[in-house]
């Protein structure tokens, strides 16, 4: 499917997030049905449906297939080289050079990509449903990393999209990361805090 006739979920369900399942279109709710199994669209909050539905376009919508592969081959190289030994100091700053310039690359690339995916919950998100932006930055680490991912490797993860366009996260600590609330105020978000959130995502299904 091309990229152009691809309709994204979440566009189509613009303004129905809230309904139950028997008052969406006919034609939406039959999409709906297929693409949701085995998720029960009755048994999830709005904001749940949101996070599902975001991943459904992201893992169908061509226009991310190279944002896909390129985060794949990004995490495999820099996994792979994070384990090799480097025994000279050389041998090290032409590996630390080496994993600058993919990471470079990919966050590039990355940036194209990450407008066109805040741009379909733009309006969501000016409607009744509230999206907590942290919520959807971990579920774009999950996408990236694989289910099996560690919240290490996630949290690793979301320091990288600090400062990324249309990101809420705004910087990189030790401890973790800064963000942007709903409402413009400056949180953080530490291993602890990003554990618990991890536990609630794998209690609700997500």
């Amino acid at each position: 499917m091309s990229s152009e006739a691809f309709q994204p979920l979440t566009e189509s369900l613009a303004g129905h997030f809230e309904k139950p399942l028997s008052e969406l279109p006919y034609e939406l709710r039959v999409r709906v049905e297929q693409e949701f199994l085995p998720q029960p669209w009755d048994q999830l909050t709005a904001a749940q449906r949101v996070g599902v539905v975001g991943q459904l376009d992201y893992q169908n919508d061509p226009h991310f297939g190279p944002l896909r592969e390129g985060a794949w081959e990004y995490w495999r190289k820099r996994d792979e080289w994070e384990a090799t030994a480097t025994p000279t100091a050389l041998d090290k700053v032409a590996q630390k050079d080496e994993l600058r310039a993919v990471e470079e690359k990919y966050s590039e690339l990355e940036g194209r990509y990450r407008y066109r995916a805040n741009e379909c919950a733009t309006e969501q998100r000016s409607g009744r449903t509230r999206v907590d932006g942290m919520c959807e930055e971990i579920a774009n680490a999950i996408r990236d990393l694989g289910p099996e991912c560690t919240s290490q490797q996630v949290m690793r993860r979301l320091k990288g999209f600090a400062g990324m366009p249309g990101s809420c996260i705004k910087a990189s600590k030790d401890a973790g990361v800064t963000w942007t609330g709903e409402h413009g105020q400056e949180l953080e978000l530490n291993m602890d805090a990003l554990r618990k959130r991890l536990r609630r995502r794998k209690q609700q299904g997500l």
